[in-house]
């Protein structure tokens, strides 16, 4: 879970994470030795979660681009129920899409999320076989949802390079397994029969990818306002520019 700040509240949360180290050197001294090493992995915990507070990505940005994602990406009907399939680091944009969502009339917003970490996992200590099979009953079920009208919305933002150093032959049959069980649901998205949209996220992992010479805030900052300038959502009416957009290039295949 990434946890957002003001920009101006930067300085005063190092400054806490200064104190925080203070305070953890004072009380280790007040305690037995047998403790220090609980005492300590419990100050490292404390850290990384204010640390996590440092991911900086412009709040109001995130909330244009959900907007617009609803607007003119999905192009959400009213009734319409929504299907979101996303990386677990982007749960903030995940919560703006389902309130704009709501807030133009969807049915039913129903988020899928997937961790890297859990992939991780999966390729490095599942059973071998578990690589030729895939979730059919989820594929399934998403074809349903699609055949009764429900919108599709994808969020990117993965390391691109997560499976660079895992056995190739079990990374190519779990895509294959993947692509044969998605087929039929893939289809209904490729033939347009419903209305879809694909969105970015930084993703800490993919920012560092793309600016590895930045620390980690940085990177992700660098990467969010490439996304947030891309999409046009740093102006201050989006949706606006978008139709524009589309107007002019409509004007040039005309003319």
């Amino acid at each position: 879970m990434i946890f957002l700040y003001p920009e101006k509240n930067k300085s005063l949360w190092k400054d806490f994470i200064k104190e925080l180290e203070i305070f953890k050197c004072f009380f280790l001294k007040l305690l037995k030795i047998n403790f220090k090493v609980k005492i300590s992995r419990l100050f490292k915990i404390l850290k990384l979660i204010i640390l996590l507070m440092f991911y900086n990505v412009d709040t109001k940005n995130i909330d244009k681009l959900a907007h617009l994602s609803i607007k003119r990406g999905v192009a959400l009907q009213k009734g319409q129920n929504l299907l979101i399939t996303a990386p677990l680091e982007s749960l903030p944009l995940v919560r703006k899409i389902a309130e704009h969502a709501y807030k133009e009339g969807a049915g039913l917003v129903t988020p899928l999320f997937n961790d890297s970490d859990i992939t991780l996992s999966r390729f490095k200590y599942g059973n071998d076989e578990s690589f030729n099979v895939a979730a059919n009953w989820l594929y399934n079920g998403m074809g349903e949802a699609f055949d009764n009208n429900t919108a599709r919305m994808a969020i990117a933002g993965d390391d691109p390079m997560l499976l660079s150093e895992i056995d190739p032959d079990k990374v190519s049959r779990a895509n294959k397994a993947n692509a044969v069980a998605y087929k039929p649901a893939r289809e209904r998205i490729t033939e347009f029969k419903i209305n879809w949209n694909i969105i970015s996220w930084p993703g800490k992992a993919w920012a560092k990818r793309v600016f590895p010479d930045s620390d980690d805030s940085e990177a992700i900052k660098k990467l969010g306002d490439a996304i947030f300038h891309a999409s046009r959502v740093v102006n201050d009416d989006p949706v606006a520019e978008w139709d524009q957009h589309n107007k002019n290039l409509r004007d040039k295949q005309i003319g």
